[in-house]
């Protein structure tokens, strides 16, 4: 371009305009002005029949020829202006574009970048566009555990149930990524739930608590075991086995007693019983037996009572002879009443001499004798002392062969 200028500040130029066929021929060397505005203005309006070259160097047989009067000399040719040549670089700088940003997403360029800032075309995934062309951050929520967020671009939708973690109780859906409630067994007790984040894996059998019978181990209702010594255990489908391990009976077996702690005992028998069916039964009348007898074992039996000689047997019970009999021993106590033998017949009974006092302290001697006695002797001699002698004894003498003498007393 520099040399362009040179050659054209030196040897000049033509300028021809098709527009207005005005042909103009201008030392540039002297007015490079005028060729400025030209250049401007052909740059600016350009047309097909304007064209800017340089003119034809002058030969020398056509150059003017100075005047006599003005003969060029050495001193007085022009020399070429220092001023710089136009370019195309020298014309109005237009004004810079706007810049935009986005900090979430693609940033406008271009026509819609329309002024400096933010103005985004396109978010990142989990914001979503304004309408003031801005990236907001969409906003997730989870009704039962941790939701999806913007910053890790897991809340990829604004406004939705979206989760990326679920409470205890809970189970992450992979289908919808919404947290589940979990849902237990328990086939003995209560199942666990997800409200209270007990229920930690889904359709799992998880006991809080367990029914009676069963106890809570690992979560699970195992059903308790009891024994009985005597009798039948408790069992835990009735929720009779309240304690596992322990010993809980429900009944007894024959010979035994239901305590009021659930145990059986075994019944002892008391005097004078015996064991029949692994019961204590009494003993006959007549019969006896030594306490001890234990129920739940074999029969047992009662030993019959044999009388003392001089003895004998009245309602099962042994009674000693009275005065004037003998009886020898062994009446079997349990059998049929027996009675004593008559040893002596007296023909007189005296109790003259004897007082009232005498006869009352003898009042049982003297009623036995007359009850039990056969009256072979002609004659009882006996105080007529109706107060001291029972009516059964005063008719058995009167009433039989006997006759009554009183001695010392009327009667």
């Amino acid at each position: 371009m520099r040399l362009f200028a040179i050659f054209l500040l030196t040897t000049g130029a033509t300028i021809a305009t098709a527009n207005n066929g005005i042909s103009e021929q201008t030392d540039w060397a002297n007015d490079d002005l005028v060729i400025r505005r030209r250049l401007v203005e052909a740059a600016a309006s350009p047309s097909p029949s304007t064209s800017l070259s340089p003119s034809p160097s002058p030969s020398p047989s056509t150059s003017p020829s100075p005047s006599p009067s003005q003969s060029p000399s050495p001193s007085q040719s022009p020399s070429p202006s220092p001023s710089p040549s136009p370019s195309p670089s020298q014309s109005p700088s237009p004004s810079p574009s706007p810049v935009c940003t986005c900090t979430h997403g693609t940033a406008a360029e271009g026509a819609d970048c329309t002024s400096d800032g933010e103005i985004c075309t396109d978010c990142d995934t989990a914001y979503n566009l304004n309408d003031d062309d801005t990236c907001n951050a969409n906003v997730c929520v989870c009704y039962h555990g941790t939701e999806a967020v913007a910053s890790d671009g897991t809340c990829v939708t604004d406004d939705e149930e979206i989760c990326t973690a679920c409470n205890d109780g809970y189970t992450l859906a992979t289908s919808d990524d919404t947290c589940n409630a979990n849902t237990c067994t328990c086939s003995d007790g209560t199942e666990a739930v997800a409200s209270d984040g007990t229920c930690l894996t889904d359709d799992t059998e998880i006991c809080t608590a367990c029914n009676d019978g069963y106890t809570l181990e690992n979560s699970i209702c195992n059903a308790n075991t009891c024994t009985c010594s005597g009798g039948t255990e408790a069992v835990a489908s009735d929720g009779s086995c309240v304690t596992d391990g322990d010993e809980i009976c429900t009944e007894c077996n024959a010979g035994y007693n239901l305590e009021s702690n659930s145990t059986c005992t075994v019944i002892i028998c008391a005097e004078n019983q015996y064991v029949v069916s692994n019961a204590c039964e009494d003993c006959a009348s007549g019969t006896t037996n030594a306490a001890g007898d234990d129920a739940p074992g074999v029969d047992t039996t009662c030993e019959v009572t044999y009388c003392e000689a001089d003895e004998y047997v009245r309602d099962h019970v042994c009674t000693t002879c009275t005065l004037g009999k003998t009886n020898t021993l062994g009446d079997d106590a349990s059998g049929d009443a027996t009675h004593c033998d008559v040893s002596f017949v007296p023909t007189t009974v005296t109790l003259s001499g004897m007082d009232d006092a005498v006869v009352s302290a003898n009042r049982a001697l003297v009623m036995d004798a007359l009850e039990d006695a056969v009256c072979n002797s002609p004659t009882w001699l006996i105080p007529r002392a109706s107060a001291n002698l029972s009516p059964v004894a005063l008719a058995a003498a009167e009433g039989g062969a006997c006759s009554l003498v009183a001695i010392g007393r009327r009667l």
